[in-house]
């Protein structure tokens, strides 16, 4: 085994030797100050550095990268201190052109995502491929989940959300193995785009809750300046539950530089019949209550106003949360944030956030909070 991991890397390192390379890195500091009372604020200072390096082999088309990262996390009110090592991108990658189509290939870690980035979006280790041609274009990958670290990743088990303790650099993931083909038709008619995807996940662990999902997604021009998407989800659960997903989102621009989006989202909650909660496989923190921030059993109308200036970016979104769980429909809470990202210089970038939760439901649990994130990044 020394011999043959010896051999592959001097191979490695002549190959590099002969080719162009590139490497970097990027260092982010995130402040995160979070109230529920306005009396007592709880403090977490996130550092983390990336280092980045890409290289051909030679001419045959074929490119290595890879990312690192450490990072240190200390959260005042439980005075922890949270370290990470992971190697979040390890992939060899090749890209095909021709006069008729266009086809990619990625092998090794990498980000992997549905076409809607609701059930899947993370990195995974496996193989995928994708055949773009003018008007039709395949994909299909195969993963595993269980040797991604899950301080850097957040699956969903069935049970809970699952994380590293502080004592440990690495901690396995939660295992699924993963199987994804989805087609593409573009321009079917008046420049309307529609995809199917289906992707099954084997539960290796210890729940053995085997999920399989159908997504569709429409979408398209209305006018020229009034686009939309419309999205839905069925998922079967060892094929004895079902769930469902549903988003409708219209996107209106104003000139080059100004764009609001108003849309809503819906997964199903339990009921009496065969209907349970959706659930996904990545963690998607859909609004900052502490006890409906995930995809399942609700509803969540929504509008975001969004402006892109020259060397900045400003948003303001709002939702309004509906708890569907157990077939009721009760209102749970308003929710807003307010965005700005602004480079300082083309390597300094500075961002702001300010966001709420204010409970609507009356209950005696206090879910209301109002904090505020301060972002630094520097890329070298």
């Amino acid at each position: 085994m020394k011999k043959i991991l010896g051999t592959l890397l001097c191979a490695f390192c002549l190959v590099s030797s002969l080719s162009a390379y590139e490497w970097g890195g990027i260092f982010k500091n995130k402040t995160t100050v979070k109230t529920i009372d306005f009396e007592n604020a709880g403090v977490k200072q996130a550092d983390t550095l990336f280092l980045w390096y890409s290289t051909p082999f030679g001419n045959s088309g074929f490119n290595f990268s890879a990312e690192g990262l450490y990072g240190i996390t200390y959260n005042k009110s439980g005075n922890t201190l949270n370290q990470i090592i992971d190697i979040d991108l390890l992939k060899v990658s090749k890209v095909i052109k021709r006069d008729t189509f266009t086809a990619s290939m990625n092998f090794g870690r990498f980000n992997f995502a549905d076409e809607s980035k609701t059930i899947f979006n993370q990195n995974m280790d496996g193989i995928a491929a994708k055949f773009a041609f003018k008007k039709i274009a395949y994909k299909a990958a195969i993963g595993y989940t269980g040797l991604l670290n899950e301080k850097n990743v957040s699956i969903l088990s069935p049970s809970s959300l699952a994380y590293g303790t502080d004592k440990q650099f690495y901690s396995l993931a939660y295992p699924f193995v993963f199987v994804d083909a989805g087609v593409t038709f573009n321009n079917l008619f008046a420049a309307q785009n529609l995809k199917f995807e289906t992707m099954a996940f084997i539960d290796l662990g210890s729940a053995e809750t085997n999920r399989f999902y159908f997504e569709t997604i429409l979408s398209g021009p209305i006018v020229k300046t009034w686009t939309y998407n419309l999205t839905f989800i069925a998922e079967a659960l060892n094929f004895d539950e079902f769930a469902f997903y549903a988003a409708f989102n219209n996107y209106v621009s104003f000139g080059k530089n100004m764009y609001i989006k108003a849309g809503v989202e819906y997964a199903s909650g339990k009921s009496d019949s065969s209907i349970t909660n959706f659930s996904t496989i990545s963690s998607r923190t859909v609004c900052n209550s502490y006890t409906l921030h995930e995809t399942t059993g609700i509803i969540l109308p929504g509008v975001q106003f969004v402006h892109l200036g020259k060397n900045n970016y400003w948003g303001i979104d709002a939702k309004f949360v509906v708890d569907s769980d157990s077939g009721t429909f009760q209102s749970k809470g308003l929710e807003t944030d307010i965005i700005f990202v602004y480079n300082i210089f083309s390597d300094l970038q500075l961002g702001v956030n300010l966001f709420s939760f204010i409970q609507t439901d009356g209950s005696s649990a206090n879910n209301s909070n109002y904090g505020a994130d301060l972002k630094l990044t520097f890329t070298f």
